[in-house]
């Protein structure tokens, strides 16, 4: 509930479940290998690379989107940069080169290099830059042609309908699945498409007691699905206690709206209407 509208889900829960296997598994000191760091929940290469670097002198390479466009323009790889092939080639890269006294202070120079020099989608400030004189690319003249882009799939689009079922000082709500996007939030009951109330409040036992309210039409753009979404309200009353619950859905009141089931933002625009 405490990272209610805040986004990224997931790495809360990874988060809890990481600082619990610190705890039970490593007596509540954190792992400074690398190897040890990737055991934990949310936990991948480049970040268990930053800590045991940076926090723990180990000599291994965070390889991010910054290392590996300036490993693209020191070596010309006009290779795409999302292909695992170039990631692993360019981590092998780093690992010859990497100091062993001071590897977190290399990572973070290189890290900085890459943000605010070798700079993506514009002229690098090759003048300002440290290491031009090894750039294959920059000695090429073509440093602004690498790393070659990749063409970006456009984001799929979702119509959904969303139902704004109230009940007296009730709200019908809905958990999402564990896994998944925006796994195990709390939602308004939502159907992909159009929507039949009539349909959906027979499936769920319900009876509406006025006509549906249609509501304003909402977008929510997520990393690679927008929802666009239209929503209708419609006072309920539970006809079939058994068909209801077997939809998932139950009643919260609308205090515990605030105070208890996490709603997410691509929801603010019908959760501020009840």
């Amino acid at each position: 509930k405490l990272w209610e509208g805040l986004g990224y889900y997931s790495r809360v829960r990874n988060l809890h479940r990481a600082a619990v296997m610190i705890e039970d598994d490593y007596g509540g000191v954190m792992p400074g290998k690398s190897r040890e760091l990737l055991a934990l929940p949310g936990i991948g290469p480049y970040t268990a690379a930053a800590i045991a670097s940076i926090a723990f002198g180990e000599a291994v390479p965070a390889v991010d989107g910054n290392l590996l466009r300036v490993y693209a323009r020191q070596t010309l790889c006009k290779a795409s940069l999302k292909d695992p092939k170039t990631k692993k080639e360019a981590t092998s890269w780093y690992q010859e080169r990497i100091p062993k006294d001071r590897p977190g202070a290399w990572n973070q120079a290189l890290m900085d290099l890459g943000a605010t020099i070798c700079l993506p989608n514009g002229a690098p400030h090759c003048d300002l830059c440290p290491v031009s004189d090894t750039c294959r690319a920059h000695l090429a003249g073509c440093e602004e042609s690498v790393p070659v882009p990749d063409v970006k799939k456009p984001r799929r689009v979702e119509n959904r309908t969303v139902l704004i079922l109230t009940c007296g000082e009730y709200v019908v709500l809905k958990k999402r699945p564990e896994k998944g996007l925006l796994a195990g939030l709390y939602e308004f009951p939502n159907i992909e498409g159009s929507s039949d109330l009539k349909t959906f409040l027979d499936a769920a036992g319900l009876c509406p007691v006025f006509a549906g309210i249609p509501l304003p039409a909402a977008k929510h753009v997520f990393t690679h699905i927008e929802w666009h979404m239209t929503g209708i309200q419609c006072e309920v009353r539970v006809q079939d206690a058994e068909r209801f619950e077997d939809t998932g859905c139950f009643l919260a009141g609308r205090t515990q709206l605030d105070s208890t089931y996490s709603i997410p933002s691509a929801f603010s625009a019908y959760r501020r209407l009840v």
